[in-house]
């Protein structure tokens, strides 16, 4: 058998993309349970196994602190290895990712006794050692003058300086855009032009119109399977008007500058009775040739042409020329003015935006007049979409073209540059602040906090601050174009030759620099990963590690995801890695608030069942044996991102990626060929679609963040493999108790499983002042359509009661945001984690020795689920009563 075989137990080439049947059907063969003929889900059903998942919540280094607890606890009584699946999400992946790492380098029988060896030998295992040690992840050893803080600031100047290399100049390039207009307007204005020019160019724009709303026409008319695609509109209907629209202006400018004779100011529209028969006409042109075009993909009933639908549509073309004859005037009138520069720059602002506004009134004019059509609401609907497009074309080129043209300006008067530079300055640091903080979780929280001041504030600041930054870049294109100017290079003759020339440098550059800067690896996740790598990667691999003494890393402290194998052969805790592909801009309605989908890392298979899946070692960077370890563990854990899932905002994920305050990763789909690949070669297209939120699941790359975007319990995907016996670890921040991350995951698994998860008593009470003993835990039934046997789960949440252990009650006691302190601290003391990690053994163990604890160094007699179910059921029936732990 290949290697891949070996793996998979699939013999199908490595570079095919596979559903999850398949995928499920190798995850049972490496689980030791072979499934029988037929399709999901009845085939698991009938395996005669009920599979069992143990899963870590998101929730960063408290979450992984205190799920290294559960897993202590589980392990003391013998039901850590009897887990089939080992789910987890983002900081619960920390710690299951130092498991599956460990167990890779060491027989699980050594790996579950050395968990404890602290209450057997006294000796606390190397491994679990590493952890605190490395407590403080991102920089371990602290302070102002400490070689990590510097490193990691460092870091972030660089990689935003890179990343700045490719937007600034970019940007630059695109505000030039309205300027070579003006260039392009102010020589029309400042040469002598015949009645034909002005004619040429009106015939044009007339030819462009016919094509536009021919084309719109024609997607009108098709019939059902066979509707013109939105992308195909904004090519073929929409970018012919838009060109229509300048060739009017130039026209219009020719006309109002021109030397010629009274005729001149004839032909081009003083009498409105010409330009409604220009409009007339070019509009009944452009419904017989779309109409024409689209009879044969017509249904059969409606081949016929309505001569009143004509009628109705030719009439509001006749509006549309008239009110584009007045605008004309209206261009040719301001360069009769003492100012023709100042004429120029509306002409510009205005002029395009003008036209396409007056196909848009001509739209509402027909839409009311033909509102008896036999297309009815459709017909009314496809209009609506069309003038949708059509007014946020005129308004982003109004808003647009008008920073690019006055903003310098604005800027360059007096203290109006001072103050924009005080408020762009205060309103980034805002957004920073307040986009990244815990205050803005992807939790349900969130969607309360986005109706209060706090996400507003956000919101307003990141708006103004584009609006300053776009200003500065619109006001060094005004420098660069006046130290041209000032240069009098011969080649460069005009101002519009310096404009183009200008435009294409700048792009050009950031296009150039595109194929060199990798939009992944000088991201923040390089710097985040590799920190992960070293504190949890790093601490499982004890015996032969060799760090480079300058930066504290190992390069084989990271093995490939698709090479962690259990060294025994063990047929458990298979590891599951759960991520967020977001879809913010995803076709289907129904997810316009998730705006993701669920994404797993496997050592076997990545991927989704709408991307389909790829053989890890072939995904994500074929010639380094796939997707790392350490990679994956980090996508699961990148928060901070300007695409987050369901907490996505457009403005505040703006401001995010244009400081590179990001966490996320890009990656080919599966179902492409840029599967294979590490990354995007080319970066400008990947990061363009991040900073404007235009993720989808449609393209050959997409964008995974954390897990926790789309369901932070790692419950979804065990819902789907239909896993039976399921603990949860939930260790979110989650003060008030809320339950929002347990309700997220409930309502999405019923949605798209139809799977029901009911609580009999949901009680876990937040915190008290003073601590109240209180549930610890909660007891679900798992209802799966089509079975009738149920599932069942454990439902564990940090709580504090003030019957701890001494230690953990006086840390508590500090702290009084304890056990749910926010997850924004990722710089754990050593009180803080071991307070994190005892609680979170101390509720295992209650829970598995039914209330009564365990005797300090003793081990207990191992159990199975059953005895755990029979006592996590006996104690949701007794009065409450104090833990004890020898822990």
């Amino acid at each position: 058998m290949s290697a891949a075989s070996d793996n998979t137990g699939d013999t199908r080439s490595p570079d095919k993309a596979v559903g999850f049947d398949t995928v499920i059907r190798a995850e049972m063969r490496v689980l030791g349970v072979d499934l029988p003929a037929g399709e999901l889900p009845a085939a698991v059903d009938d395996s005669g196994v009920d599979l069992a998942a143990l899963c870590l919540s998101g929730g960063g280094i408290r979450s992984a602190t205190f799920a290294l607890g559960v897993l202590q606890g589980l392990a003391r009584f013998g039901l850590l290895d009897r887990f089939h699946y080992l789910s987890s999400v983002s900081g619960g992946g920390y710690i299951a990712s130092w498991l599956t790492a460990w167990r890779h380098r060491a027989d699980d029988a050594k790996v579950f006794e050395a968990l404890n060896s602290s209450m057997t030998t006294g000796t606390e295992a190397p491994e679990v050692t590493g952890i605190r040690a490395d407590s403080n992840y991102l920089t371990p050893k602290l302070g102002l003058l400490s070689a990590d803080t510097w490193t990691v600031v460092a870091l972030y100047i660089r990689n935003l300086l890179l990343n700045w290399l490719l937007f600034v100049p970019f940007f630059m390039g695109c505000f030039m855009i309205p300027r070579v207009c003006a260039a392009i307007l102010s020589y029309v204005a400042a040469e002598a032009h015949s009645l034909a020019m002005f004619h040429g160019t009106r015939l044009a724009g007339a030819i462009f119109t016919m094509l536009g709303l021919g084309c719109s026409v024609y997607g009108r008319f098709r019939r059902q399977g066979l509707w013109l695609t939105d992308a195909r509109f904004r090519s073929l209907g929409l970018l012919p008007l838009v060109i229509s629209g300048a060739l009017f202006t130039i026209a219009a400018v020719a006309a109002g500058t021109s030397t010629d004779d009274a005729s001149m100011t004839a032909a081009a529209g003083d009498h409105f009775g010409v330009g409604a028969i220009w409009g007339a006409t070019v509009y009944f042109l452009a419904w017989l040739i779309g109409r024409t075009l689209s009879l044969r993909a017509t249904d059969p009933t409606e081949k016929k042409i309505e001569p009143v639908d004509v009628a109705f549509w030719t009439l509001s073309g006749a509006l549309v020329g008239v009110i584009a004859t007045r605008g004309m005037i209206a261009i040719e009138a301001g360069y009769s003015g003492a100012n023709p520069a100042d004429a120029t720059r509306l002409s510009v602002i205005l002029g395009l935006s003008g036209f396409v506004l007056a196909y848009l009134i001509g739209e509402l004019l027909y839409v009311g007049i033909a509102s008896f059509s036999r297309k009815g609401d459709m017909d009314r609907e496809w209009l609506a979409r069309s003038s949708g497009w059509l007014s946020a074309t005129a308004v982003g080129w109004t808003l647009f073209s008008a920073v690019a043209l006055y903003a310098p300006d604005v800027l360059r008067s007096g203290w109006n540059g001072l103050v924009a530079a005080l408020t762009g300055g205060a309103s980034g640091l805002v957004t920073l602040i307040l986009g990244s903080s815990g205050a803005t979780a992807a939790t349900k929280a969130t969607q309360t906090l986005k109706s209060m001041p706090l996400m507003r504030i956000a919101s307003a600041a990141a708006l103004v601050f584009a609006l300053l930054l776009a200003s500065l870049l619109a006001l060094l294109d005004q420098v660069l174009e006046g130290m041209l100017l000032d240069e009098d290079i011969p080649w460069l003759g005009s101002q519009l030759a310096i404009d183009v020339f200008l435009v294409i440098v700048l792009i050009g550059v950031a296009l150039l620099l595109s194929t060199c800067i990798n939009v992944n690896r000088f991201s923040m996740h390089a710097l985040y990963a590799n920190r992960l790598v070293r504190a949890f990667l790093g601490s499982a691999r004890t015996g032969d590690r060799q760090p480079d003494p300058f930066t504290g890393f190992d390069p084989k402290d990271n093995l490939p995801l698709a090479q962690t194998q259990p060294a025994d052969g063990a047929d458990r805790l298979f590891h599951v890695i759960n991520a967020t592909l977001n879809v913010v801009s995803s076709q289907n309605r129904a997810w316009q608030e998730r705006k993701a989908e669920s994404f797993t890392m496997t050592r076997l298979y990545c991927g989704n069942p709408y991307v389909n899946y790829r053989q890890t070692a072939n995904y994500g960077g074929r010639d380094k044996g796939g997707l790392s370890l350490g990679t994956a563990l980090a996508i699961s854990g990148a928060a901070v991102s300007p695409n987050q899932g369901y907490n996505s905002s457009p403005l505040i994920g703006f401001l995010l990626m244009l400081f590179n305050v990001r966490l996320g990763w890009w990656l080919g789909s599966p179902k492409t060929t840029t599967s294979s690949l590490e990354g995007p070669r080319f970066s400008l297209s990947p990061a363009l679609r991040e900073l404007a939120g235009d993720t989808t699941d449609a393209s050959k790359w997409i964008y995974l963040t954390d897990g926790g975007h789309f369901e932070n319990l790692g419950l979804y995907e065990m819902i789907r493999r239909r896993c039976r016996m399921i603990v949860v670890s939930d260790a979110g921040c989650d003060p008030h108790s809320t339950f929002e991350d347990l309700g997220n995951a409930v309502r999405k698994v019923y949605i798209d499983f139809g799977v029901s998860i009911e609580f009999e008593k949901l009680e876990i009470a937040a915190r008290q002042n003073p601590p109240v003993p209180g549930l610890r835990f909660a007891i679900g039934t798992i209802k799966y359509p089509g079975s009738t046997r149920q599932g069942w789960l454990l439902y564990l949440k940090p709580t504090y009661q003030g019957t701890e252990r001494a230690d953990v009650r006086s840390y508590a006691s500090g702290h009084t945001e304890f056990p749910h302190e926010s997850t924004t601290d990722q710089w754990f003391s050593e009180s803080q984690l071991e307070s994190y990690r005892a609680l979170g053994a101390s509720i295992a163990e209650y829970i598995c020795s039914g209330g009564t604890g365990v005797p300090a160094g003793k081990m207990p007699a191992s159990m199975d689920f059953e005895n755990l179910q029979e006592a996590a059921t006996h104690l949701m029936s007794c009065p409450l009563s104090k833990p004890r732990t020898g822990d």
